[in-house]
């Protein structure tokens, strides 16, 4: 090799590492804490959330967070952030997207168990039961008088043909929420159950207490 390309490689390679170094230094650099201004930014956060506007909240609960990493309550303001964007995509039916969302959340906020449950739902809804099961399982472990996880659970037996136990966890749902719960599922399962007449019995006592 000729002395000529021998010089033009090192150059090469010492223009990539001149490229290369600035970058790693950004990389590396950490923000000063700042409480004060954690604080300025977890408000505005506050007022993108209220109005939807879901991304420009998640940046500025970010920012907060990097502020003062120690202020627990912005990474609960963000992970709310990413559970509401995740009901919005929920409600249109874009399952996945949502639970993206959901996960998120949970990373966020490990301990609320709606981000647990929402998160199952979506896999629920997207037909992985098998993960849809481990998660409201866990959802029930943190907090086994939270009904809409046995809905949730009620569903996924449902849909793989496990009547009786579809029927356990929606009673237990009602059980737990008679207000919020739906009876109308207690009802299907006895009828897949052949248990025509509890489930008209069942449903005339709905009817006369409304």
């Amino acid at each position: 090799m000729d002395t000529w390309k021998v010089a033009r490689i090192v150059f090469i390679v010492l223009f990539s590492l001149l490229l290369i170094v600035p970058v790693i230094g950004l990389a590396e650099e950490e923000v000063a804490p700042d409480p004060a201004l954690a604080k300025t930014h977890n408000l505005l956060g506050i007022s993108y959330l209220n109005e939807s506007n879901f991304d420009d909240a998640m940046e500025q609960f970010q920012l907060a967070k990097q502020y003062d990493p120690e202020e627990a309550s912005y990474s609960r303001n963000l992970a709310s952030a990413y559970s509401r964007k995740g009901s919005g995509f929920f409600n249109e039916g874009l399952y996945e997207e949502a639970l993206i969302q959901y996960q998120q959340a949970m990373e966020e906020n490990p301990d609320e168990v709606i981000y647990q449950n929402n998160s199952a739902n979506s896999l629920y809804r997207l037909e992985r039961y098998d993960e849809a099961m481990a998660a409201v399982n866990r959802a029930i472990a943190m907090d086994s008088a939270y009904s809409r996880a046995y809905e949730v659970r009620g569903g996924i037996y449902y849909r793989l043909t496990l009547y009786e136990a579809a029927l356990e966890d929606y009673r237990k749902a009602y059980e737990l929420d008679p207000a919020g719960a739906s009876y109308n599922n207690i009802a299907i399962a006895l009828q897949k159950l052949d248990r025509h007449e509890e489930a008209a019995e069942f449903l005339q006592g709905i009817l006369s207490d409304e």
